[in-house]
This record gives C-alpha cells, structure tokens and sequence, in this order.
C-alpha cells in the first residue's frame, strides 16, 4: 500500500519489487478486518493519492475481496481509565474505572446425589447479581436480575439445586467492567443415567437427520453392569462444556447442528470445566469452541462428533495452564482436540467391523512413538457433557502444530512450517510455507540412489525419525495412513539451518486390525510421505539403517518388542476399562438396536 508514492504497509507479500502476477505468501480471511495506522506526517494538505497492489492467492483464484475505508480521527487524551481490550494501532476503546469482584458460590461444582442449596452473593458494593441455571450467559437482557438496593448493597440469594444443572453468575455495576462468569456444573449421575431420548430445550433433529441424546436402558438397567454405572461415570475425569444453547443448536448458526461448517466464523466461546472423579475441580476455563473433522463430520456418517478448544485472550486465559496430560513434560497448551474417535467406534457406519472397537488405539500409537524417542503428542480420556447431556467418552490430545513446537522445541510459532495432507486433499502448509518441502520433495523426486543425493535429502528430513514413523505404521497395520494417499500426515520443521522435516502420528484408530495387510507400506503417492519412502528404499545405505531402527525397536526389550508393546496396550485398556460403561450406554447403539457392550 502507497501513500503518495511512499510504501505505508505491506501484508502477506515478498519483499521487494513485487512482480507482475505475484501471489499471497499465506491466505488472509475475507471477513477478518485489518486496520493499519497511518502516521499524521505522511498525509499532505490537499489531495492525497492512496494506491493499492493486492495479490491473490494463486493465479487461478477468482474470489478477491478488498473493501478500503478511510477514517481519520482526534483523539481525546484527557481522558482515563482501564482499557478491556487492546487495541494496537487502532484508536481506543471504551474505559471503565475499575472492576467488579467476582460472585461468590457458596457450593463448589460436582457430582451430587441429594439436593442442596448454593448461595451466591456479590462482594462489590452497590453491584447487581445475575444469573442463569441452563448454561445461557447471564447479561443485563439475559437472566435473573437482582439489584443492589443502594451503592453500599450487598446481593445474596440461595438457590436449591435438585438435578443436574448449569449454574453461571455475573456481577455487573455502571463504571466498572463486569465480573468475569462464574460457571459451575452440578451434575446428578443418576439423572444422567436416566437420559431420555428427548431432553427439554434440544431440537429432535439435526439439519434433517434424527438426533441422538439417549442413555440406552438397555444398557444402563442390564445385571452385567448397572451396579457399575455410576462408578462407570467416575471413574475417569469429567469435561462440562457449558455455553448458549444457541451455540450448539440453532438451525442457522449452531454449530453441532452444522457439524462440518469450519474456521474462525463457526467458532463459539464456552466455559470448560473439568471435574476430578472424586469431584473436585482440575480446572475452569473460557475458550472458544469448533468441531474437528472430515470424514466424521456429516450427521450421515456419525452422530458424535469432535471438538476442537481454543484457548484465547477474547474469551479467557490465552493458554490452558493445567497439566491435563499426566505424562508430558508440559502444563501450557494453546489447542485441544476433542477426539470422538469415530473410526472403528460404535458409532462407525462399517459394520460388523466395528464389534472390534476399543477407543484406545491413536492413544497407544502415540505413547509408542514417544518410547521410541519421537517427538510426539500425549493423549487422556475424559467423560463429556453438552450443556449437562452426557456426551460419551472422548479423547482430549496435542495438536502437533506450530503451538506445539514453539512449547516443545523453542523459538516462536511463526519460525515453524506445518505441512499436512488427507486423501484427496493437496498437501499444504498449515503455518509457515512450502518452500523446504517443495526443495525436499523435489531432491526425492530426481533420485536418492547416490550418497550426494542421500546427503542432500539429509538436510531436510530427519532419517532416523522418518524410520520410526513408517515403522509405526507398519507394525500397527495402519488402514488409514501414508500408504492411503498420504493421509492424516502431520510433518513440521523449524525454519533455521538445522531445520529437519519430523512426521508426527495422527488419528490412528484404525490399526491392529488385519495383522497382514498394510504391514509393507507399499504405494507411491507424489508429495507424500510415501514418496519419499520410495525413492529413500532405492539407497542402499537408507535400507541399512530402516533395518537398524527396526532391530533397535522389535528385539532386545525395544519399544516395539511384545512385552513393551502390550504393557501399554494394558495400561490405556484399564484407564477405560470401566468408562467404556458410559459409551456404550450412550453410543452403542447407533448402529444396531442391540447396543454394543463391554
């Protein structure tokens, strides 16, 4: 952008003289704004020409928007305050003079089974309580209100509690920013068990298709189990995900409702709280909330669907600071995936296959890699609720993105390129650029078979990880991996000198299937993984060391030998053995009227 003949910004764009049909280094959405301030000095009396050079993001791309509004602006710098949202290079904001207390809750959030009474009360002066009891966010327009009677007045009011219910309470005063929400999940597990098949305020189908609430009766009342199911919803952690129900549920903008709409606009902010199964609180914290998926997305091939939680300024805390995974050496994340584990699940539309479900597979793959030294993402499970619907078991992991490696490896997530791949997709980049994968693909692509080619290729890929990778997928059979077009590649680099390309393992469920099939890996896919694979199978010296890796790992008590390898099958078996209760009574008959079980 120029301002009479003066370059003032530049986005997404080359250094330099920009040639003619020039593309975008990186996509920038149609509906996010961006303001750029320009300095008073560079503005002259009388006209002003202002010329803009704008690029798209390929040449074949037919869809550019730009919508340039100019606005100039005296400020008023008598006036003070705190600022509730920074506002870089732009003008600021609205100012408050202070902030109001949060509410007080007299009774903690948990698993109950008799009544009880909670108070809440306001610890600021003269400041109104409002609140809510079906998980909508209580506002001045929203909720019941209770007024301070002078500025001195202090609000209390007790509330009895007899079921499962969604509590949230905010504080609000003229002047002061209002207090953050407070929101507490009571849950009543043996309500939970009773779940009917139509709950009050839920709509009886999504976008056409029929919903699914139900607990199975048939599940819940059978003598094999029912003296387990309430241990069954205790056993492993909770997650409340609580917010409007419009969020979840409008025809137009709910996002279960549309559960393959995707990006910043089909994002919605929820409170989590997370309940320890003796019930008490690991964590409460706003965020914002998306599904996650493809293949898993449309009602028609699963009703339950994943989430994706993204913690940011705008909604809360900007990292998620818990250690949520037992076994990382980490507490801060940015991103959570909320896996519902649709392949190979009760709810998987391939059937008989599916009596074989076990919902710990992609868990086990991913603590395999970490033993066998590779960097990789960890793996829980938890119990989830909808706005106090029990949701099934679910599967929280890392992300392995640029997040992830700037936590991990150092250096800043805008160093890093992400590149990832399904079938049927074009291999792209997620964060950072294509540039070293294009360079490596294109050394692979010409030969590997001489050790200056083989040394060339070293300077992109890490080998030994590389091995690791593919032994993975080979010794787990895996059906839905790089040999399948490439999919479900996960591979990230740091931009420096001694940047090397590492695969990551993602959504593995379907393996330790058919123990022969899939078990070579064979298959050339072009910009993959695999083809990578097959050009390295052609140096003798690549061959060598895939064969070292795999004796490192399949004798003398590696990582891949029986005994390692079922121990932690065994350990992430018994972590669910008895939470699988609360699935199949949720899930198990999605696909058959005779639910699957235990």
């Amino acid at each position: 952008m120029y301002l009479n003949g003066i370059e003032v910004a530049r986005r997404n764009a080359a250094a330099g003289q920009i040639p003619l049909l020039s593309t975008a280094t990186t996509s920038h959405l149609g509906t996010s704004v961006e303001t750029i301030a320009i300095p008073k000095d560079a503005i002259r009396a009388g006209d002003n020409l202002l010329t803009v050079q704008l690029l798209n993001e390929s040449t074949s791309d037919d869809d550019l928007l730009f919508f340039p509004k100019l606005i100039a602006r005296q400020l008023d710098l008598t006036d003070t305050g705190y600022l509730l949202t920074a506002t870089p290079g732009e003008r600021n904001g609205d100012t408050v003079s202070g902030f109001t207390e949060r509410v007080n809750v007299s009774i903690p959030r948990g698993f109950y089974s008799q009544r009880f009474s909670t108070t809440l009360a306001t610890t600021t002066p003269g400041s109104t309580l409002i609140y809510t009891l079906d998980g909508s966010e209580p506002t001045t327009t929203n909720g019941i209100v209770i007024a301070a009677v002078s500025p001195e007045d202090l609000v209390s009011t007790s509330i009895e509690i007899a079921d499962t219910t969604l509590l949230r309470a905010v504080a609000v005063k003229a002047g002061l920013a209002d207090s953050p929400v407070e929101t507490l999940s009571y849950l009543f597990l043996a309500s939970v068990l009773q779940q009917p098949a139509q709950p009050a305020g839920v709509p009886s189908s999504w976008a056409g298709t029929s919903a699914d609430y139900a607990m199975d009766p048939d599940v819940v009342n059978d003598p094999a189990y029912r003296d387990e199911m309430l241990d069954a919803l205790r056993s492993i952690p909770t997650l409340s995900i609580v917010t409007d129900s419009d969020n979840l549920w409008d025809a137009n903008s709910g996002i279960y409702i549309n559960s393959t709409q995707r990006g910043i606009a089909w994002e919605r902010p929820t409170s989590l709280e997370l309940i320890l199964p003796d019930g008490t609180t690991g964590f409460q914290a706003d965020a914002g909330l998306r599904m996650w998926g493809t293949g898993w997305a449309p009602h028609s091939s699963s009703k339950k669907h994943s989430f994706q939680l993204k913690f940011k300024g705008q909604y809360g805390p900007t990292k998620l600071q818990y250690p949520l995974f037992a076994d990382a050496p980490v507490n801060e994340f940015d991103d959570i995936v909320l896996r519902a584990q649709g392949s190979r699940s009760w709810s998987d539309f391939r059937q008989p296959d599916i009596r074989q479900s076990q919902y710990l597979r992609d868990a086990w793959a991913r603590d395999t890699a970490r033993e066998m030294g590779k960097l990789e993402g960890h793996a829980t499970f938890v119990h989830l609720y909808l706005n106090g619907l029990y949701w099934g078991l679910y599967n929280p992991v890392e992300r392995t993105d640029e997040k992830f490696a700037e936590e991990y490896l150092g250096g800043q997530s805008e160093e890093y390129d992400v590149i990832n791949r399904r079938s049927g997709q074009a291999t792209h980049a997620t964060a950072g650029d294509m540039v070293a994968w294009n360079e490596m693909l294109a050394i692979a692509n010409a030969g590997l078979t001489t050790p200056e080619a083989y040394a060339a290729i070293q300077a992109y890929l890490d080998i030994d990880d590389f091995i690791d990778y593919m032994l993975i997928q080979q010794y787990a059979t895996n059906h839905d991996g790089p040999d399948q077009g490439g999919n479900n590649m996960r591979a990230l680099r740091r931009r420096n000198d001694d940047g090397r390309f590492t695969f990551h393992v993602w959504d593995m469920e379907y393996t330790l299937w058919y123990q022969d099939e899939h078990r070579n890996i064979d298959g050339d896919v072009p910009d993959s993984p695999m083809r990578l694979l097959t050009q390295l199978r052609e140096n003798a010296e690549f061959r060598q060391r895939y064969s070292d890796r795999a004796h490192r790992h399949l004798t003398n008590g590696g990582a891949l030998t029986p005994e390692r390898a079922a121990a932690r099958y065994a350990l992430r078996a018994s972590e669910v053995e008895q939470a699988i209760l609360g699935e199949s009574a949720r899930w198990g008959d999605a696909r058959r009227a005779t639910p699957y079980t235990r």
